[in-house]
């Protein structure tokens, strides 16, 4: 078995606990991108999903910032970690991986998808 997660969280007390439910290794990801940052790859479908029209995107820097404003926009609110499955289920997967895919090649590959940095697959 094998467990991800994020590098912040391992401790050597998170680290015994993880063998001891039995995983044979654990695998450090460091993230230099915030899922928000790869969500707002599909701008328009954001839009869509909001109902926003196009004069309403927001210009911000920081993508959580800018996703947060387009909700506010929206009369809805954004929380970071929360469930979002409708709005994840609205948005373009294919074009979002496409785009990073280079970028979670090893994650990819960790996980058993053949990769090859412009497209994953089982």
């Amino acid at each position: 078995m094998n467990i991800h997660l994020n590098h912040l969280l391992i401790g050597k007390r998170w680290k015994k606990s993880l063998y001891d439910l039995g995983a044979d290794r654990i695998i450090k990801i460091i993230a230099n991108r915030c899922i928000e940052d790869f969500f707002l790859l599909d701008i328009e479908g954001i839009r869509r999903y909001l109902r926003l029209a196009r004069n309403q995107i927001p210009k911000s820097k920081k993508s959580l910032d800018l996703l947060e404003q387009m909700f506010k926009n929206a009369g809805k609110q954004y929380f970071k970690g929360e469930k979002v499955t409708d709005f994840v289920n609205s948005l373009d997967i294919s074009k979002i991986a496409s785009n990073i895919c280079r970028q979670i090649s090893y994650l990819c590959s960790e996980l058993g998808y053949e990769c090859d940095k412009t497209k994953c697959s089982r």
